[in-house]
């Protein structure tokens, strides 16, 4: 485009020339001497000084725009989201299924590209113990990963799961079909054969940013009104006792499992249901039975064990008790409330 316009330029000069040197007709010659006669009377400002200041203001309004994109740029301003939920699958990995859930960006790279980790109350409030969706430069590509163990933070080039090759800044720009998971058979990266990832932030306008009309947005999450239930309260609540249909032997195995079920409330607030990976968790009612049962979710499957098995794999993996301490229904919500992880924990 430059060099069409620098010929047409050129040859614009050349046709003038032409003409003035009388080429084309007397009368065109005499209007081209006419144009060169024409004077083009000073302004009275001086343009010594009103240069200088035209640059100095321009220069002054680019640097005002200058920081402020890049202030917003740092808060994540112009990110398409803040807050991800995740599905994992695990076909190929089954730890990979204990890390869904919902991902928050928790601060930026030295190249601004955000970093977002786990948001499970087991987690803590620090960077340890943390799945991370993060920029890896080795790689050039966006990773998901998670750490040896609960004292360390991840490591974004030690991957279990790594988009293609992109230099993209958003991570919510790639595709789930621009995900792979690290094939321990294979050694190689394998397509996922299921991975999900949503925005849900509620402090949006659009999308799922209403909170369904059915909940209030309080610091980019949503709590939703009485019967309503989920991310963005997209669920009705579930129902508080479930009953297992024994038609075909209920649950397998040669444990006596409990027919009815129900949702255990917070012991500090009746009011807040016990929810674990964003699903309720249902305890037995069965009263003639002293060992408690319970159903819940662990990210990818559902599971039904003993509670006091799981209290205690909880509780050993911070090594708070051991084995054989009686518990109550308060510790056991308590604990599955604040400390329950299914990848840390035994079950």
């Amino acid at each position: 485009d430059f060099l069409a316009v620098t010929f047409v330029s050129t040859l614009d000069d050349i046709v003038f020339t032409l003409a003035r040197e009388g080429y084309f007709s007397k009368k065109i010659k005499k209007e081209t001497d006419r144009v060169c006669r024409v004077r083009v009377p000073k302004k009275e400002i001086d343009s010594h000084l009103f240069r200088p200041l035209v640059f100095i203001i321009v220069s002054s309004l680019m640097l005002v725009g200058y920081v402020a994109v890049v202030s917003e740029q740092r808060i994540g301003y112009f990110l398409s989201c803040k807050s991800v939920s995740v599905q994992f699958g695990d076909e190929f990995s089954a730890s990979l299924g204990f890390f869904s859930g919902v991902y928050e960006v928790s601060h930026f790279d030295r190249n601004r590209r955000p970093v977002y980790l786990e948001t499970n109350a087991a987690a803590g409030s620090g960077r340890e113990g943390k799945g991370m969706f993060a920029y890896c430069d080795d790689l050039e590509a966006w990773t998901f990963s998670y750490p040896n163990n609960t004292a360390h933070v991840a490591d974004p080039c030690y991957w279990h799961a790594k988009s293609i090759e992109t230099d993209v800044y958003d991570m919510m720009t790639l595709r789930p079909s621009d995900w792979f998971a690290y094939g321990r058979l294979a050694k190689q990266p394998v397509p996922f054969q299921h991975f999900h990832s949503i925005c849900v932030d509620c402090s949006r306008s659009s999308g799922r940013g209403s909170c369904n009309g059915v909940g209030r947005c309080i610091d980019n999450r949503c709590v939703c009104d009485p019967g309503r239930y989920g991310l963005n309260c997209e669920f009705e609540e579930p129902c508080a006792t479930v009953k297992v249909d024994t038609e075909l032997g209920g649950f397998p195995g040669f444990n006596r499992w409990s027919e009815y079920y129900s949702i255990p409330r917070h012991c500090n607030d009746t009011s807040e249901e016990l929810s674990v990976y964003g699903r309720p968790v249902f305890i037995s009612d069965d009263e003639t039975s002293t060992l408690k049962q319970i159903i819940v979710y662990t990210g990818r499957r559902w599971i039904i064990t003993a509670a006091q098995n799981l209290y205690h794999g909880v509780m050993q993996s911070t090594r708070v008790v051991s084995p054989g301490i009686y518990i109550s229904d308060c510790d056991l919500v308590n604990t599955l409330a604040t400390s329950f992880h299914g990848h840390w924990d035994q079950f």
